[in-house]
């Protein structure tokens, strides 16, 4: 009998995931981490939204996004699956109105600016690796409720600033099944679903 090629798990979301996580060195703490989405298609619409704590910062998460319905549905109900948020209260963090804008060739850097009011933050990746596709069937944690499909190009080098002072931490080598990654890295064509 032939497999089904449809999978029969349910849309959760799907569009991009890019995430920046900083540390001064690979074993220690997590200095900065942004996760970043741009949902094509979701029960709460569509649009961007941008999480970004960083001890640089103060440390508090702040939340933006130019859906409120959707930025509050992946604050709600997504972000506790990111280990970054795993056992936070993460309903407290607040959503700020912003405007997205994105350039760049994948192939060689990328760039994701967030404007609010008073405030600009730019997200960049650079000397990006090759892609791979990661298909995780019940996600990179055991208890990790999704099978996420996406399209991982690792980078090198990557930076985030706040009206131009620079977040603290850098960019860290990371192996993912045996391939060649990054702790920063641009995930295009990211579909989540419910496990079958």
């Amino acid at each position: 009998m032939t497999a089904s090629p449809i999978n029969q798990g349910q849309v959760v979301w799907s569009g991009e995931n890019p995430i920046i996580s900083l540390k001064d060195d690979p074993g220690g703490d997590e200095l900065t981490n942004a996760t970043f989405f741009r949902i094509v298609f979701s029960e709460a619409g569509t649009g961007h939204a941008l999480f970004l704590s960083s001890r640089g910062f103060g440390g508090a998460p702040i939340g933006y996004t130019d859906n409120p319905t959707l930025g509050r549905w992946l604050r709600d109900a997504m972000l506790p699956a990111y280990a970054h948020y795993t056992g936070k209260d993460v309903g407290k963090i607040a959503l700020e109105a912003a405007t997205f804008r994105s350039e760049g060739d994948p192939r060689r850097a990328w760039r994701e600016e967030v404007r609010a009011d008073g405030m600009a933050i730019v997200l960049q990746w650079e000397e990006l690796g090759p892609p791979f596709v990661v298909d995780s069937p019940g996600g990179s944690t055991g208890k990790f409720p999704y099978h996420v499909i996406s399209v991982f190009v690792p980078s090198r080098r990557a930076t985030l600033t706040r009206n131009g002072e620079a977040a603290p931490g850098r960019a860290h080598p990371r192996n993912i099944a045996g391939t060649q990654s990054s702790t920063c890295f641009l995930a295009f064509s990211e579909t989540w679903l419910t496990l079958p």
